[in-house]
């Protein structure tokens, strides 16, 4: 598959990071990839796929598995073809950004903690929905970063308040 490669780091938070890798962008299929994760052959290709085969998708995610090859968080393995609706963490992703129309990170968010699934909350609101395939299995070193307390809890209550009923 043709592609454009767009690494976006910085001292901002991820979130603020993830939305300037956004704008420099000018493929309409958008992959949203961490640093601590290792990617399969044909990956970019069996994500593309479930977008093309489900119009009422708008993001799709991998089967993720630990260090110690046992899936995170219930995120696989799944089997081959399988396609889990479920809310993705943002490890790896792939979004038609025409299909999002003009969905963005919330930089109000802090670190690299709830930004993924406030974005996930969005696309769900727009009546989409957002899944996990079996086709695609990635290993997650899961570096743990991000542990700051204060930051999480701040986050979470930034979540809550903007999703909360």
């Amino acid at each position: 598959m043709p592609y454009e490669l767009i690494v976006a780091e910085g001292e901002q938070c991820v979130a603020k990071n993830r939305n300037a890798g956004l704008a420099k962008a000018t493929q309409n299929l958008v992959a949203m990839l961490d640093d601590d994760i290792t990617l399969p052959p044909f990956w970019m290709s069996q994500m593309a796929s479930v977008l093309d085969a489900n119009e009422d998708v708008g993001l799709v995610s991998a089967a993720r598995l630990g260090m110690n090859l046992q899936p995170q968080r219930g995120f696989g393995p799944f089997a081959p073809g399988e396609v889990l609706d479920c809310l993705p963490p943002g490890t790896c992703w792939m979004y038609d950004r025409d299909r999002l129309d003009g969905c963005t990170f919330d930089e109000e968010y802090q670190a690299s903690l709830v930004e993924d699934t406030d974005f996930v909350y969005q696309v769900k609101a727009m009546g989409l929905k957002t899944v996990a395939t079996g086709d695609v299995v990635i290993l997650h070193e899961c570096n743990a970063t991000n542990s700051n307390p204060e930051v999480y809890e701040r986050n979470i209550g930034r979540f809550r308040e903007k999703w909360s009923q």
